[in-house]
């Protein structure tokens, strides 16, 4: 559960730049707009996938409450079966959002321009 306790600052953090560009002191500044609009987008897709973690999570949790009270073998096979799906979902999610987590280099949002010109020479 640490995790689920590192992933909560990075939702609150999405919260508050939601709280802060329904601002009304802010709308007539652009610049800030623009700054928390893009911080925002940052954290979107980690947001998302932190939100869908926590119902794999939920639903691993109430399909083993069910295991708990059902007795019926043929059931309890299932249950057990469905368990096993949704603990490799949440480990699927868990890789992705390692990988979300790696910060970002700064220029990855810059354009470039390359030329390529033929070589000289030779045959």
């Amino acid at each position: 559960m640490r995790l689920l306790e590192k992933l909560q600052d990075y939702e609150e953090k999405y919260q508050e730049l939601s709280e802060m560009l329904a601002d009304p002191k802010i709308s007539n500044d652009a610049e800030k707009i623009k700054e928390y609009s893009k911080r925002m987008a940052d954290l979107e897709e980690l947001v998302n996938t932190i939100k869908n973690y926590k119902e794999i999570l939920k639903e691993i949790e109430d399909t083993r409450e069910m295991l708990q009270s059902e007795v019926d073998e043929e059931l309890a096979e299932l249950v057990k079966n469905e368990i096993s799906e949704l603990n490799e979902k949440a480990h699927e999610i868990e890789s992705k959002i390692s990988l979300l987590l790696i910060p970002q280099d700064p220029n990855d949002s810059k354009n470039i321009i390359i030329e390529i010109r033929a070589g000289t020479g030779g045959d």
